[in-house]
C-alpha cells in the first residue's frame, strides 16, 4: 500500500465531503431558520443575531469536518501505527546493544524487511 497515494485520495474525499457540508450548513434557508429560532429563544438581546448564527455554523462545521477526516483517514493511520510498531519491535529484538555501523546495518535490515514500514518512515 502506498501511504502517500492513500492520503492524497483521502484528502480529495475529505475536500468533496467538506464542500457538501459547507453547502448544507451555509444554506440560506437553514441560516434563516436558525436565526429565527435563536430570536425566539433569546429574544432581541443581541444587536446582530446573524453573527451569532454564523459562529454556531462555523463551530458546527469545524466539528463535523474533524470527524469526517478522522473517519476517512482511520485506515491510513491504523496501518501507519502498525508499521511503526513492527519497526520498533524489530529494533528491540535485533538491534539491542548494538552501536555505530552495526546498529545502522541492523536498522536498515528492520526497515527493508517490511515495505510498508519502509514507505511509512522514508
Amino acid at each position: 500500500m502506498n501511504i502517500r497515494k492513500e492520503l492524497q485520495d483521502t484528502n480529495v474525499k475529505a475536500a468533496i465531503i467538506s464542500g457538501m457540508l459547507f453547502f448544507i450548513l451555509a444554506f440560506p434557508d437553514l441560516f434563516q431558520a436558525v436565526d429565527t429560532l435563536l430570536k425566539m429563544i433569546v429574544g432581541g438581546r443581541f444587536a446582530n443575531m446573524h453573527l451569532v448564527v454564523l459562529l454556531i455554523h462555523s463551530v458546527l462545521f469545524a466539528v463535523m469536518f474533524y470527524y469526517v477526516n478522522r473517519f476517512l483517514q482511520k485506515r491510513v493511520l491504523i496501518e501507519g501505527d502498525t508499521a511503526e510498531e513492527i519497526y520498533e519491535n524489530c529494533l528491540k529484538q535485533n538491534c539491542d546493544g548494538k552501536s555505530g555501523p552495526d546498529y545502522n546495518s541492523c536498522n536498515y535490515d528492520c526497515l527493508s524487511k517490511n515495505t510498508t514500514v519502509w514507505k511509512a518512515l522514508r
